[in-house]
């Protein structure tokens, strides 16, 4: 008489939790067809299950599996040993990822009737059983209800349990954080200060201001490039680089990515609330715009990067505010067109790899391979119109105001002319094979036509 071996799917088997990611998509996909289907089965699990399943669909091939799990089953096969998988996810998604690792010799799982989870699953398992003795692989407290009844337990992850078991650790998940957070992304903050350059307003005050719109913002920022990350973690394992983000390689679970980005958002409000009010209606603008730019307008093309760009200038309009700094139209118009081309590249850089087959058309966007020619004509023109914006900025008389040799501002239009044009270049030759910003951190020439940006804006300044 064959033992057998009972094995978790959500956070035992994978480093995931199948519902919950499935839940989050797709309230992301079909927000009002998600919250109907709550209500049309009475909150009841295993109907929500159901409808959510059959909403958002699941790649099996790419899923984070649990080495240290494969392992004790493989060794089990070995020694004769029968393997269920045995799940509280729903039929039709625990059958899938049966066929694909053809290991297992049945599944149980939650039905559109029955949720198989806890005692429930207790109950089903001993049916399977008949009598034989059983092992058991699990992780949550749901399941120290089976652990009482199993020969050999295994507990994976830091599940507290008082009988004699085998500990299957997870890695330790304080380096993900940081990764989740994107901390490189931050860059685009800096874009805080720059009224107070262009207006010549550097002061212990504004700055002290500045670096606290600067954390607010960055805090706001990552919460909601977690929630991003969760919304499309199926996408992500797809593609060549972002698999490899914490949410997809299953490094972060779903419930603590909701958790911290909650506490990320709450604390980027509360500090912009408690030092400086009147920039809250910006950061509370800027995070609704991302919020709806996530769930929604990423799939719509054209309008996406449009809202890109308009994200961009909403951190310049509210280093103005919180510094009670004259808006600058001119400075405006400039970063709407400037940052306009830049997301029109990133754009372009995703189709090139999708032509180039490194990874497949993106379900959450809405562009086609075909778009290249048109999103390469607009984001060059796009670039070209911010440099003319600068150009014009240059003859005003606002300019006289503030700069004792405006003639080199030229340089500064030349310089940013050649660096734009060069992105493009490369952008055009399917070189720029990441996002923008993350390549302009790691170009040299970056940093050279910054270095000189800033030199020429220096002696129109009159400092040299």
């Amino acid at each position: 008489m064959k033992n057998i071996l009972f094995v978790d799917l959500d956070e035992s088997l994978i480093r995931t939790d199948i519902f919950r990611e499935q839940f989050v998509r797709s309230l992301a996909l079909s927000p009002w067809a998600t919250i109907k289907a709550l209500f049309q089965n009475k909150f009841r699990p295993e109907g929500v299950k159901s409808a959510v399943a059959k909403k958002a669909d699941i790649d099996p091939g790419t899923l984070p599996y649990n080495e240290d799990v494969l392992k004790v089953i493989h060794q089990a096969k070995k020694e004769g040993q029968l393997i269920v998988l045995a799940t509280a996810a729903h039929e039709f998604i625990a059958q899938k990822i049966a066929d694909h690792l053809k290991i297992f010799d049945a599944v149980l799982a939650t039905t559109d009737t029955y949720n198989c989870k806890g005692a429930k699953k207790l109950v089903m398992m001993k049916k399977y059983a008949k009598g034989r003795p059983f092992d058991y692989i699990g992780d949550s407290k749901a399941d120290l209800v089976i652990f009482k009844e199993v020969r050999r337990a295994y507990v994976v992850g830091n599940l507290k349990y008082g009988k004699p078991y085998h500990r299957i650790k997870t890695p330790s998940s304080f380096t993900p954080f940081f990764k989740a957070l994107r901390l490189h992304q931050y860059t685009k903050n800096g874009l805080i200060f720059l009224p107070l350059l262009t207006s010549h307003q550097l002061n212990y005050q504004t700055i002290l201001t500045a670096v606290f719109g600067f954390v607010c913002f960055s805090l706001a920022a990552s919460s909601i490039y977690i929630i991003n990350d969760l919304v499309d973690v199926e996408d992500d394992r797809h593609h060549l680089q972002k698999k490899n983000r914490p949410f997809a390689k299953g490094d972060l679970t779903v419930d603590a990515g909701i958790s911290l980005a909650l506490i990320l958002l709450t604390l980027s409000v509360l500090i912009s609330f408690i030092w400086n009010l009147s920039g809250l209606w910006v950061l509370g603008g800027y995070i609704g715009l991302t919020f709806l730019y996530s769930f929604s307008l990423k799939a719509q093309p054209v309008l996406d990067v449009f809202c890109l760009s308009t994200l961009y200038a909403i951190r310049v309009l509210y280093g103005q505010i919180i510094n009670s700094i004259e808006s600058s139209s001119w400075l405006l118009a400039f970063c709407i067109f400037f940052f306009l081309s830049l997301a029109f590249i990133k754009r372009v850089a995703e189709i090139t790899k999708i032509q180039k087959k490194e990874q497949p058309l993106m379900t959450r966007r809405g562009y086609q391979m075909d778009d290249d020619f048109l999103l390469k004509c607009a984001g060059i023109s796009s670039g070209m119109l911010s440099i003319l914006i600068l150009t014009l900025y240059i003859n005003s008389e606002k300019v006289t105001k503030l700069y004792m040799h405006p003639e080199f501002l030229w340089g500064v239009a030349y310089v940013m002319l050649y660096w734009k044009l060069r992105l493009w270049l490369i952008a055009t030759r399917s070189q720029m094979n990441q996002d923008p910003v993350l390549f302009i951190i790691k170009d040299k020439a970056s940093y050279v036509t910054g270095g000189l940006i800033i030199l020429f804006g220096a002696f129109a300044s009159g400092l040299f």
